[in-house]
């Protein structure tokens, strides 16, 4: 079970949908259920009452929306913070052609540098 935030033009605003098989199209989660919350983090903080709807809508066999016509958006948006570990595994050490740090290199995102998948990743002219 894939869960996804996602856009479409004949839609309002986000959506919860959920992924049919990898990469395949998305099940609109608030069609489903309309007074499912429309944002991945109100989606979790409601804990298992929402998950049992997503269970349902698994069994339905509902239409899915081709990939095509929707737009996969950032799985949580606007977080408060953004804590990062840096060199947490072995073989990005070893990519980076680094060694493995003794202690972990924690460092922070802005919340603005939150994007969907496939958004592209926009740099400020004065970055190489």
């Amino acid at each position: 079970m894939r869960l996804v935030q996602f856009q479409a033009p004949h839609l309002t605003g986000p959506h919860l949908g959920l992924e049919s098989g990898n990469g395949g199209g998305v099940i609109n989660l608030n069609a489903f259920e309309p007074t499912l919350p429309r944002t991945m983090v109100e989606f979790l903080e409601q804990g298992e009452a929402t998950l049992s709807v997503v269970r349902r809508a698994l069994a339905t066999h509902l239409p899915v929306l081709p990939r095509a016509e929707v737009t996969l958006l950032a799985p949580v948006t606007r977080p408060d913070k953004v804590v990062c570990v840096g060199m947490n595994y072995a073989d990005h050490c070893r990519e980076q052609n680094v060694p493995v740090p003794k202690e972990p290199i924690i460092f922070s995102k802005f919340a603005s540098a939150i994007v969907g998948p496939y958004d592209d990743i926009i740099l400020p002219p004065e970055s190489q």
